[in-house]
């Protein structure tokens, strides 16, 4: 039996799932980021086979450490990520802080879609790569750590005390760490794409899940 880690604050989309995932899986379900984290740093690796993330409504500073958490811990799970709202470069960000093994999920597909390809995805039949979404260069882990501290809204002088890095340093980071992921300066990874909010008909399918 697989075991799988659904992170979704739509209580109905995230009983869709699990309905979806069982008997095949084994399901820690939750709305609350930091219950997920919590649960997945007492898991070894190895342990946790699936990822589900919606990270549309949450906080980005709690789903930065839940990344890192899942890239540095368990980086042998595969991870299904509905990326909603996000901007591309906010996206891409997420993309780079976790493991190689990660794949683009959208939860408005309908309740058979998602069967098919979480199915696929559980029994092996589709290995996910992060290289199929990013086409571009990775971050480096400087790159990484100077974006993610302006993300927290640190200030240059903090990020460069904590990386013992001078200014100029950190400026270089910042701008080769935005060129990469297609962004123009740091709000691009904070502030949600215009115009691209889910459909709110997924949610009226997962619910009639029980009809199927």
């Amino acid at each position: 039996m697989k075991n799988v880690v659904l992170l979704c604050e739509c209580s109905f989309t995230r009983t869709a799932l699990e309905m979806l995932l069982k008997p095949q899986a084994q399901i820690f379900g939750t709305a609350d980021v930091e219950q997920c984290r919590l649960h997945m740093s007492r898991s070894l690796d190895g342990e946790v086979d699936l990822v589900i993330l919606s990270v549309s409504n949450y906080r980005i500073d709690a789903l930065l450490r839940l990344a890192t958490l899942i890239g540095c811990c368990h980086p042998s799970c595969q991870i299904l990520m509905d990326l909603g709202s996000a901007s591309i470069p906010l996206r891409h960000f997420y993309l780079n802080l976790l493991n190689s093994h990660v794949g683009l999920i959208d939860l408005t597909q309908t309740v058979l879609a998602l069967q098919s390809f979480i199915g696929q995805v559980i029994r092996g039949e589709k290995m996910l790569s992060t290289r199929e979404i990013i086409c571009g260069e990775l971050l480096n882990w400087r790159e990484r750590n100077v974006l993610q501290g302006l993300m927290k809204e640190l200030s240059a002088q903090d990020i460069a005390k904590t990386l013992a890095l001078n200014i100029k340093t950190i400026s270089h980071y910042k701008r080769s760490g935005l060129s990469k992921l297609g962004a123009r300066n740091i709000q691009d990874l904070l502030i949600p794409a215009v115009g691209s909010y889910p459909d709110v008909s997924a949610t009226i399918q997962l619910q009639n899940i029980t009809m199927l």
